[in-house]
């Protein structure tokens, strides 16, 4: 992959007072300030951000990232989840969250993972129930 910084070099600067002239006429007589987004009480987004609003400028995360592509599958029935997930994951997915609305059984849960190469993802589990029992799921899941 090439160096992060020269990434634009084939770009011309453009300053943010240009690019203000070009939204204002983009906008057709509409106030950029009504593309305002209220974050919460005292946070306010604007519609459009350029490094001339910034103090510092940080260079692009490259190289080491660790991200992964994830996907939710909410897993009332398993063998839907499972049939999900197996989508996901041939979709490009590699990482899962399974959304869990009841305890798991070792069938259950040996059903809702058929197929799925543990090795090569992230697996996660949300336990949305109560009574839930993350000890439980862990041993079960550990001994597939």
């Amino acid at each position: 992959m090439g160096n992060a910084t020269n990434l634009f070099e084939g770009f011309q600067s453009v300053s943010k007072s240009e690019w203000l002239a070009k939204i204002e006429k983009d906008l057709k007589g509409k106030p950029l300030a009504d593309l305002q987004f209220q974050l919460e009480e005292d946070i306010t987004l604007e519609s459009f951000y350029h490094r001339e609003d910034f103090n510092e400028f940080y260079e692009p995360l490259t190289g080491k990232n660790t991200w992964q592509i994830g996907e939710y599958i909410e897993a009332s029935n398993v063998k839907t989840a499972n049939e999900q997930a197996l989508e996901a994951l041939n979709g490009g997915a590699n990482a899962l969250l399974f959304e869990l609305r009841h305890e798991l059984s070792e069938d259950e849960l040996s059903q809702l993972l058929a197929g799925i190469e543990l090795e090569y993802i992230q697996t996660n589990f949300g336990q949305y129930f109560p009574d839930k029992n993350p000890a439980l799921l862990l041993e079960r899941f550990t001994i597939l």
